[in-house]
């Protein structure tokens, strides 16, 4: 009965991600688990699944220790988003990438007929029942890797799918990042869940410091979603301080769309990464709509705002800029990051805002010693756990 609506989805996304970037076809061919021969990939490989690009992310110190364990041609990734299969050949080149298959019967079954599988491991949250049901039926090893499960979701599944659920799960192995998201599996069905730690917490391998993308200081709004980044634009414009303040998109691709609404705020003082610009003396707010720089950006910034939080989407990472010492600010909807909020809290690494004028106001009262102190608090609680990758990787039955 859903089928039609997943292939709604598929389509409108080739259309508005894939398109632009010259990937149509080979999006559409793939989400079919459709293949050329010349592509067939006929050597076993460790099949892991990230959706998107925050599920990619969390996947890259995994992937790292993979490479170098067992070699990259061991390896073959999964995305369903365009934007994930690009931040993974940024950060993970020597992989092998595909689309994910639509969770249909006829897609997966081609999926795994063209390319044997050792094992699937899931990135957090994607419970594709005829994904599920034909890997364990071909006898592959399956994980759910850094599970997680918002309150919000297991309400929705058990209302309409628990039955299917606890099917997909029985004989899944469930590596859950908290104790809260185990509880929730096990509600959901699952019988073989362990709590073994959040990846998010694991910095990746590479962590050289990089020079600035820009010569001015700036205040960074990261992660930012629709309705956030307007609020945050005008309540820096209605400051009387001429100082810069970066948004970084969730989805790049809204760049052209924002840059217009923000125009619209801030007048022409608004400069565009992906069209070229550097801030100019005059810009007061610049979008930094481009894939794989968010890390240069936390790197410098003066005082960070992790959006997905001033609305109700459940925040994002916080440990990418506790990592690189920073002050961090973030709003009331945070859901998703319940763990990490709580310990930069008790840290006094954590600001959290009730708006989009209470994120400015605190940006402009932090002088310099307090923020280097704040990001100091921020970085020893974001390195407090570095056993979280060994147990993944004894979890998952690979040497460290």
């Amino acid at each position: 009965m859903l089928s039609p609506v997943l292939l709604l989805w598929v389509l409108v996304v080739a259309w508005k991600q894939a398109r632009p970037r010259g990937q149509l076809w080979r999006f559409l061919r793939e989400r079919l688990g459709i293949y050329p021969h010349e592509h067939a990939l006929h050597a076993p490989k460790r099949w892991i699944h990230a959706a998107s690009v925050g599920e990619v992310l969390t996947a890259i110190p995994l992937l790292d220790a993979l490479i170098e364990a067992e070699g990259a041609q061991a390896l073959l990734v999964t995305t369903t988003t365009v934007t994930g299969a690009e931040v993974l050949s940024q950060r993970v080149p020597a992989v092998s990438h595909r689309y994910a298959p639509i969770d249909l019967p006829g897609a997966v079954k081609r999926f795994i007929r063209h390319q044997p599988i050792r094992s699937l491991w899931i990135m957090e949250t994607e419970l594709w029942p005829w994904l599920i049901a034909k890997t364990k039926r071909n006898g592959t090893p399956l994980s759910i890797v850094n599970a997680r499960l918002s309150s919000r979701t297991i309400a929705g599944a058990a209302r309409v799918m628990a039955p299917v659920y606890a099917d997909a799960l029985l004989g899944v192995d469930v590596l859950a990042r908290s104790a809260e998201d185990a509880a929730r599996y096990r509600a959901l069905g699952g019988t073989r869940v362990t709590e073994v730690g959040d990846l998010k917490l694991v910095a990746p391998l590479q962590q050289e410091r990089q020079p600035s993308l820009v010569s001015r200081p700036y205040h960074l709004c990261a992660s930012t979603h629709n309705d956030e980044e307007a609020s945050l634009a005008s309540a820096w414009c209605a400051t009387d301080k001429q100082a810069l303040l970066v948004i970084a998109p969730r989805h790049p691709d809204r760049g052209d769309s924002l840059a217009t609404q923000l125009s619209s705020i801030a007048g022409h003082n608004v400069g565009q990464r992906s069209m070229g610009q550097l801030p100019e003396a005059h810009h007061r707010v610049y979008l930094a709509d481009t894939l794989g720089e968010l890390d240069r950006w936390y790197t410098h910034a003066t005082t960070v705002f992790v959006g997905g939080s001033l609305v109700e989407r459940g925040g994002h990472n916080l440990m990418e800029a506790a990592r690189r010492a920073r002050p961090i600010s973030t709003g009331p909807h945070t859901s998703n990051f319940a763990e990490a909020c709580q310990s930069l809290l008790a840290a006094d690494a954590l600001y959290r805002a009730s708006d989009a004028d209470a994120v400015v106001k605190w940006m402009r009262s932090l002088d310099a010693t307090e923020c280097r102190a704040m990001g100091e608090r921020a970085r020893r609680v974001a390195l407090e756990d570095q056993a979280v990758l060994p147990r993944y990787l004894s979890a998952l039955s690979i040497a460290a």
